[in-house]
């Protein structure tokens, strides 16, 4: 009777599954701008251009990092 009463004590668990919805902003493809110039400040502008769209993907990846936490 003794053994009986120990199963009783124990706790259960039940398992739940928790979905997140990620907001469209974050899985929107981002535009890479084509190369359309022929001075260096057209090269430094379209450098600058790719940099922001990293600046943004980096964002949009550490806000689904947070999310997944």
């Amino acid at each position: 009777m003794l053994s009986l009463n120990a199963c009783a004590n124990k706790t259960v668990y039940q398992e739940e599954v928790i979905s997140l919805k990620l907001s469209n902003v974050l899985l929107e493809p981002l535009e890479i701008p084509s190369f359309q110039g022929t001075t260096n400040e057209d090269l430094l502008l379209y450098a600058l251009g790719l940099e922001k769209q990293v600046q943004i993907c980096n964002e949009r990846l550490t806000s689904i990092a947070h999310l997944l936490e």
